[in-house]
């Protein structure tokens, strides 16, 4: 909230990048080349890449956030599931109070 008030360029949020932030003070670029070394050392040790044409000539996978990974028909079952145990939970509980009385 108080962002919207008094707007800055840089915000440090959460404990992580509050520690970055104190370790940039106490050692300027020191994260950037330990971070640059990884990776140089990874980039040199990973597999190169399969050439192609990508996605410009033919479709790829399919579109949105997930990659094509998520099934939709799967999460209406659950979602059902879920609101069916939902419903049966409250019933027994209704049932389970009407009795003590």
């Amino acid at each position: 909230m108080r962002l919207a008030t008094r707007p800055r360029n840089l915000t440090a949020v959460g404990a992580p990048a509050i520690a970055f932030k104190l370790g940039e003070f106490a050692a300027p670029n020191l994260l950037a080349a330990i971070l640059s070394g990884f990776l140089d050392t990874w980039s040199a040790r990973a597999p190169d890449g399969d050439d192609s044409d990508g996605v410009l000539f033919e479709p790829g996978v399919a579109a949105g956030p997930d990659g094509g990974r998520r099934d939709p028909h799967r999460r209406r079952k659950v979602a059902a599931a879920t609101s069916g145990i939902a419903v049966l939970g409250l019933a027994g509980i209704g049932i389970w109070l009407g009795r003590r009385r």
